[in-house]
């Protein structure tokens, strides 16, 4: 197995510090990858697959067509 969490970049911008990371979900078995800025997350691809879930036909999502 590998890193369960890895900083893959980071850089110092003029409204705070950005950095892109991996981690580990075990509990879903899947890699997990996330941008901050500062303390605060921008995205995350675990987010981003459920959102699209739940906006699939019959995922309970209420996007308008």
């Amino acid at each position: 197995m590998g890193r369960l969490f890895e900083e893959l970049d980071y850089q110092p911008t003029p409204i705070g510090a950005l950095s892109l990371r991996r981690r580990r979900e075990l509990t879903l078995d899947v890699d997990v990858f996330e941008i901050k800025l500062g303390d605060e997350f921008l995205m995350s691809s675990l987010f981003m697959v459920s959102g699209d879930r739940a906006c699939a036909p019959g995922g309970g999502g209420s996007r308008r067509r």
